[in-house]
C-alpha cells in the first residue's frame, strides 16, 4: 500500500516537471520587443523547461523578460526570466525559482542576447 502510494506521488510530481508547453511569448524589458516563438523554438524551450532545477540564487535578480508560457491541457501564466537562466512564476506569494540547465542556449532561443552588451550570460572575450 505504501509502495503504491509512493508510486502515485512519483508520477504526479514527475508529470508537474514534464508539462508540454506548447506556446511562448517574450516580452524584452529592455527593448520593449515582443517575439512569439516557433515550432522549432519551442521544442528546444522544452528541453530547456524539462531539465530546469531549482535555482541556489539568493535576492533579486535582474528579470531581463517576461514569459507567458501555455501548457497543453491547461492553462499557463507568466513567468520571469533573468540572463543567468532563472525562472520564476509571476505569482503574490511565495513561490520556488527554477534554473535552465543551458542558460546560454535559452538567452539565444528567447531572443535576450543584444550585441555588444556584457554580462554575466555572455562573458566578454579577449
Amino acid at each position: 500500500m505504501l509502495m503504491t502510494l509512493i508510486l502515485i506521488l512519483g508520477s504526479l510530481m514527475s508529470g508537474l516537471s514534464a508539462q508540454e508547453v506548447v506556446a511562448v511569448t517574450v516580452r524584452h524589458e529592455v527593448t520593449g520587443q515582443t517575439t512569439s516563438l516557433d515550432a522549432a523554438a519551442l521544442e528546444r524551450f522544452n528541453e530547456q523547461w524539462r531539465g530546469k532545477q531549482v535555482s541556489a540564487s539568493d535576492g533579486d535578480p535582474n528579470w531581463e523578460a517576461r514569459l507567458d508560457i501555455a501548457f497543453a491541457g491547461e492553462s499557463g501564466g507568466r513567468w520571469f526570466y533573468a540572463l543567468n537562466g532563472d525562472l520564476q512564476v509571476l505569482a503574490m506569494k511565495h513561490v520556488t525559482r527554477y534554473r535552465v540547465p543551458n542558460p546560454e542556449a535559452m538567452n539565444r532561443l528567447l531572443g535576450l542576447v543584444v550585441p555588444g552588451r556584457v554580462d554575466e550570460a555572455a562573458p566578454a572575450r579577449d
